[in-house]
């Protein structure tokens, strides 16, 4: 517990020790830390766990997979390509398919942000804006008359939209 324990330090002591409690101290070291200082060392983290699955050190990074798709994704990539290079005889190759399971699966469950929030958000903004505007804009047409052309069937069409939905509620 020291001011030069960094995410290295984290990987060297996972690999050199084989102490359940002391996994799982590491691995709570690891939880403070921000992702893009440990996640250059997924690879080699993926390579210990490999070598003492089901401890701490799997269940840090299925919880990491269900935090971030790019942890997830990565994790994915580095375990098929194993998957790829090992023959079905291999016996790490059950223990490769069980470990991807366990991150997929955390992954699949996990609780992580979409890609691109802020764009999705924006942009779901901008069309609700535009729609209030369009709805806005029918109501100012002088003596009710429609607009003409692919503009009036496009107002026309959100009308009819808008009133089906209206009904259904």
């Amino acid at each position: 517990n020291s001011e030069f324990f960094d995410e290295w330090m984290s990987l060297v002591y996972l690999h050199s020790n084989t102490q359940e409690g002391v996994h799982a101290y590491i691995c709570n070291k690891l939880y403070g830390m921000p992702v893009a200082r440990w996640e250059r060392y997924l690879a080699q983290l993926c390579v210990v766990l490999v070598s003492r699955p089901g401890g701490a050190l799997e269940r840090f990074i299925a919880d990491a997979c269900s935090r971030s798709v790019s942890v997830a994704v990565k994790v994915y990539w580095i375990f098929t390509a194993w998957l790829d290079d090992k023959s079905e005889a291999d016996p790490k190759f059950a223990v490769l398919q069980d470990i991807r399971a366990h991150c997929l699966e955390a992954a699949l469950n996990g609780h992580w942000e979409p890609p691109f929030r802020e764009y999705l958000i924006s942009s779901h903004r901008a069309v609700k804006e535009a729609q209030i505007s369009r709805s806005s804009s029918l109501a100012s047409l002088p003596n009710g008359s429609p607009p003409t052309g692919s503009e009036g069937l496009l107002l026309r069409a959100e009308q009819q939209q808008q009133q089906q939905q209206q009904q259904q509620q």
